[in-house]
């Protein structure tokens, strides 16, 4: 990773709640306007850059191909295991209702609505994911010009 991709990282995950005026752009991008501000999308954001973060202090090597290579890894964990917080993120966006429908036409194989929400929340987390690699790649692109 160029020197710019890695402090926009240590940037994004050291001033995520209190985020500079050139950051809140990148934030939003990250965020997406596919759904008004949400708290769980926050926290997703914010999960995301910290494995981010922690992976790139941990891999000499790390580029956003690598990033998406551990794709799975880096957000295994922020995905919720909780009935509770399966329903409470459920419920904070009518648009998630798509993303559990699409599961239920995928995972033909399993009646249990809390995999379905597992499986569309994964399936947001992922979004995320790419948008954050998107915005890292923008800046892979203006350090080669």
């Amino acid at each position: 990773m160029n020197k710019k991709q890695i402090e926009l990282i240590n940037e994004l995950n050291n001033n995520l709640d209190d985020s500079p005026k050139r950051l809140e752009r990148v934030l939003m991008d990250i965020h997406g306007t596919d759904i008004f501000p949400d708290d769980w999308r926050y926290k997703f954001i914010s999960e995301l850059i910290s494995n981010i973060n922690d992976h790139i202090n941990y891999t000499e090597d790390a580029t956003p191909d690598s990033l998406k290579d551990c794709e799975a890894d880096l957000i295994d964990n922020v995905i919720s295991i909780y009935h509770d917080d399966l329903s409470k993120w459920f419920a904070a966006s009518s648009r998630r209702g798509e993303l559990v429908n699409e599961s239920l036409e995928l995972m033909t194989h399993t009646h249990d609505i809390y995999q379905h929400l597992q499986f569309a929340q994964a399936t947001e987390i992922n979004g995320i994911f790419d948008r954050i690699l998107d915005e890292l790649e923008k800046l892979e692109d203006q350090e080669e010009q």
